[in-house]
């Protein structure tokens, strides 16, 4: 678990250091002044608890933890299908599954329909080891 966290917070650090905006700024940064204050991550997270808390006794229970859970899935797996169902007729073909592209598209930049080391970030493929866990895949320092 411990790795786990570190390969996050490596991750988190290396898109800060490369000067893009972080997920992190758009989900605390109540106020808009490019950094994250102790209160505004507080007071995003009271504003969580309040609405786990579905039943308003001040507590979460299991139940209600695990309902918010499978909401926040099943709108993942939603939007996953809508882009997968591109003519938007509530099943997806083969042709739809095998055409989509998703990432790809994005990372192939000069749109040549091939993805170059440059494209992926350039570093020397030496320098750093690629580990999966599940569907997380992450690019460390050796």
């Amino acid at each position: 678990m411990a790795i786990l966290c570190r390969a996050v917070l490596l991750l988190f650090f290396s898109v800060a250091a490369h000067g893009e905006e972080p997920w992190l700024l758009a989900k605390y940064d109540r106020d808009g002044d490019q950094k994250i204050t102790q209160q505004e991550v507080v007071a995003h997270k009271q504003s969580l608890f309040e609405k786990l808390d579905d039943n308003a006794n001040g507590d979460i229970e299991f139940s209600e933890y695990e309902q918010a859970d499978q909401a926040r899935r099943k709108a993942l797996l939603k939007a996953r299908f809508a882009k997968l169902d591109r003519d938007h007729n509530g099943a997806v073909s083969a042709d739809e599954y095998a055409s989509y592209m998703g990432l790809f598209d994005s990372i192939d930049s000069d749109g040549d329909g091939t993805v170059s080391r440059e494209e992926m970030g350039g570093e020397p493929a030496d320098l750093y080891v690629t580990r999966c866990m599940l569907w997380l895949c992450l690019k460390t320092p050796m």
